[in-house]
């Protein structure tokens, strides 16, 4: 009987923590570690890990950051992926594109033509039909809150910057190889 009600009594402590614990808002937590659990966003997670930029976005931000999701990764080709990856010097050059230095959500946003990057580019918003776009990328999961700043979900990749990352690669390409 007593191993009974002590069974019930752990038993009950584990759920209510538990419950406490499911209970606790996103925003108790990282841009890093809520993007990683989200599980829409585990190539842009991927490349912040190979950028060596975690330390900074778990850090004391704020950050709004325009994470494309895995489906607007899947949209590049293999080896246009695979030279995010294998350039890592360079990968914080086209992440800091994808990252504001404020907490912006979804409303801040879109009442701005325009918001300032992390390398000091302006991201171009609109409203289109409802929706809001960023550089014609259109926020798909908006406002996921967390305890340094802001994730805004996006559908698309921005090739403009996809372009000029690749270009800054063949030019570190032809410096290594004249060197």
């Amino acid at each position: 009987m007593k191993t009974t009600r002590f069974a019930q009594a752990v038993l009950m402590f584990l759920l209510a923590t538990g419950l406490l614990w499911a209970q606790t808002p996103a925003s108790s937590t990282n841009i890093v570690d809520v993007a990683a659990a989200d599980g829409s966003f585990h190539t842009m997670v991927s490349l912040i890990r190979a950028s060596g930029m975690v330390p900074m976005l778990r850090g004391k931000g704020p950050y709004t950051i325009f994470a494309p999701t895995d489906a607007a990764f899947a949209r590049l080709p293999v080896d246009t992926r695979k030279e995010l990856f294998e350039n890592r010097f360079l990968l914080p050059n086209f992440l800091n594109r994808y990252i504001v230095p404020d907490t912006l959500t979804s409303a801040g946003v879109s009442r701005r033509p325009k918001v300032r990057t992390l390398d000091g580019r302006n991201l171009s918003i609109e409203r289109k039909a409802g929706t809001v776009l960023v550089n014609h990328a259109q926020l798909v999961k908006p406002d996921i809150v967390t305890g340094n700043g802001v994730i805004h979900g996006i559908d698309r990749v921005d090739m403009f910057t996809l372009h000029e990352f690749l270009e800054e690669v063949q030019k570190h390409k032809i410096s290594a190889a004249q060197h």
